[in-house]
């Protein structure tokens, strides 16, 4: 297989190779995490006719979405925190204002939030 320098140096940042009797393609996009589910479609005729590259699947966008958050998002400086009680993420994610506190058996619930400050 090329190097990943080979499809990257070619104007459509894409490349193939036959391996085994088989041509494998490897192409560069901007989205996700490079796992995109195939879609064949074939003729009446049982040929291949259509190729389908699903890179926006709501599956896709929703790992990559969680991906981005995680490592790069508004949570990316709490990571490590979050990391420490997994917790934490959900209520970090709570729309304001909203209060939480550990109940007696650690789980958090909701508190009366504080008075807005002003």
């Amino acid at each position: 297989m090329p190097s990943s320098g080979f499809a990257r140096s070619a104007a459509t940042e894409s490349a193939s190779v036959e391996i085994g009797g088989s041509v494998v393609c490897g192409f560069f996009t901007s989205w996700g995490d490079g796992a995109f589910p195939v879609r064949r479609d074939l003729a009446t005729d049982g040929t291949l006719c259509r190729l389908r590259v699903e890179v926006g699947a709501p599956e896709i966008v929703e790992r990559q979405q969680a991906m981005e958050d995680r490592w790069f998002g508004e949570l990316s400086r709490l990571r490590d925190l979050v990391d420490t009680d997994a917790a934490l993420e959900s209520l970090l994610r709570t729309s304001p204002p909203s209060a939480f506190e550990r109940g007696p058996d650690g789980v958090f619930v909701p508190a009366e939030p504080p008075p807005p400050r002003g």
